[in-house]
């Protein structure tokens, strides 16, 4: 069983940051440059150990073992380098060593590859689930499409019928969680018109206006 992405994803980038003249023999430097991200994320515990040499590995980190590999070698012997340049007096004005500066932002690019990775897995894996569901829902969509349509369709047609024959009888109708509101015109007055007769003429209702009946339709909800 291979390892899970995000010890892939850090794996397959070989571009740590190993400054120059640090101590280092060239075969360090390069299982550093390979497999270094790797390790950082190991010995913080952005990544979790997965066998019995990657435990041993993070261990050796902490201090709390010695290391017996090539890779434990090189990373103690840079874990011992930073904690130098971390008190060796040769800082920038913020405080933090040349070496210590490097790691952060190592840390921080490696960080941001990993979210674009596991991103880019994850909508490549969604969008193999939709492939195959996709011709399953076409498939219904030709199914229904018209039949919900017409139904849809019909239902409208029946709905003008009933608050047709509401407006006729003049009183609200129930049925099976159905209720077919009537509600009397609305009554208005031309406002202008008033303004001018309603205290003094009384034909001022010759301005009164009614409107149609209306009729609204409501569903009860499913319990």
């Amino acid at each position: 069983m291979g390892l899970p992405i995000d010890h892939t994803a850090l794996l397959r980038q070989h571009d740590f940051v190993v400054p120059a003249n640090n101590g280092l023999d060239e075969r360090e430097r390069l299982l550093l440059l390979r497999y270094g991200r790797w390790l950082e994320a190991l010995s913080t515990g952005i990544l979790q150990a997965l066998t019995p040499e990657q435990e041993h590995f993070v261990r050796v980190a902490r201090g709390d073992e010695e290391p017996i590999t090539d890779l434990e070698r090189a990373w103690v012997k840079l874990s011992q380098l930073r904690a130098q340049s971390d008190t060796s007096g040769t800082f920038r004005s913020g405080g933090v060593a040349p070496l210590e500066a490097a790691s952060r932002i190592a840390r921080l690019a490696e960080a941001k590859r990993y979210v674009t990775e596991l991103r880019d897995e994850y909508e490549h894996r969604r969008e193999s689930v939709l492939e195959q569901v996709r011709a399953q829902l076409e498939a219904l969509d030709a199914e229904f499409g018209d039949k919900l349509r017409e139904a849809d369709e019909e239902v409208s047609r029946l709905e003008d019928e009933v608050k047709e024959a509401v407006r006729e009888a003049g009183e609200s109708v129930k049925h099976e969680g159905i209720h077919a509101i009537y509600m009397r015109g609305r009554v208005t007055w031309d406002s202008r018109g008033l303004s001018s007769y309603a205290e003094t003429h009384p034909e001022v209702l010759d301005f009164r206006r009614v409107g149609n009946p209306s009729v609204s339709i409501r569903y009860k909800a499913k319990e």
